[in-house]
């Protein structure tokens, strides 16, 4: 059967490619992953988190409430990629100390 079937000679277009993976469409998808999983991330942290540390405030009012993690999307050289990172120093301890991205990831 092998000697029978016949491999086409393809070649890949490279330009194509990364005109698809720096898409829009591509984009919106990493968006939404990454936007879902730092949502997981924050939820999981609010639960370690105390409510004095976790609301900004100034004059004594409060403004709005620290978020330990957010999502982005950057367009690199050949792709796009989403990003879930820590913000500010409470995200940094979450996740230094309960690892809660690498819990996400696995």
């Amino acid at each position: 059967m092998a000697d029978t079937l016949r491999f086409g000679n393809f070649t890949l277009d490279r330009a194509g490619v990364i005109e698809i993976s720096k898409s829009a469409a591509v984009q919106s998808a990493l968006g939404s992953i990454a936007s879902s999983m730092a949502n997981r991330a924050n939820a999981e942290a609010s639960t370690r988190i105390s409510d004095e540390d976790a609301t900004f405030t100034r004059n004594g009012h409060e403004i709005a409430r620290k978020r330990p993690y957010e999502a982005e999307v950057k367009a690199i050289r050949r792709t796009a990629i989403g990003i879930v990172s820590t913000t500010g120093e409470q995200g940094m301890r979450d996740q230094s100390l309960n690892h809660t991205l690498d819990g996400l990831n696995h």
